[in-house]
């Protein structure tokens, strides 16, 4: 199937109304008037019927009974957590090839709290240097008080190869697993930051 075959059949699917025309005219599409909330009736896939946060199952499958309710210590003096959730213009980095997204992203941007940025002597629009592990990594300094102090925001995704620095932020991630699922734990790399002449 080509993509507007595929695209066709799931606007179908949700009743929209729309043509691919539509859509690629329109961008995005607002998919009904109120959201879909997973579980709204309550009832859940499990043995019990119920969520299922400490369970037996997950024993017999080798990990622990529940998830450990860890959290990191803060930061050491002059070190930042680093965050680093799903860029609003990529899906993980899906579409991080295309070049209208790659126009909405602009320069890889990490953020940092005012009070922070004054502290370290920094300004919006500075070239610094994120360092952490074994790696280094060039952004532009934006500036938020939505960022918690002690934190600095800088969203995932981009592709390295399309990158200036040839890198991206999860160069500087140490690989450390979850202890439920071994998923990434990357939010609890801590990094420095400073300014590039």
């Amino acid at each position: 199937e080509s993509d507007e075959a595929m695209l066709a059949t799931l606007m179908g699917q949700l009743g929209l109304g729309l043509t691919f025309a539509d859509l690629a005219e329109r961008g995005t599409v607002e998919c009904g008037a109120e959201p879909a909330i997973a579980f709204a009736d309550l009832q859940f896939p499990t043995r019990s019927g119920k969520i299922e946060i400490a369970s037996g199952r997950f024993e017999k499958r080798g990990v622990s009974r529940a998830p450990a309710p860890l959290a990191d210590a803060s930061p050491a003096h002059g070190r930042y957590r680093l965050l680093t959730p799903a860029d609003e213009w990529l899906m993980n980095s899906s579409y991080g090839n295309e070049a209208r997204i790659a126009a909405r992203l602009g320069p890889a941007s990490v953020t940092m709290h005012p009070e922070d940025a004054r502290a370290a002597g920094l300004a919006a629009g500075d070239t610094v240097q994120l360092a952490g592990g074994n790696a280094q990594l060039a952004m532009t300094l934006a500036i938020a008080d939505t960022v918690p102090r002690g934190t600095l925001l800088a969203p995932k995704g981009r592709w390295p190869k399309l990158d200036p620095a040839g890198a991206n932020i999860n160069a500087l991630h140490h690989g450390e697993k979850s202890d439920l699922g071994e998923s990434t734990a990357v939010h609890s790399t801590e990094v420095s930051v400073a300014r590039l002449e």
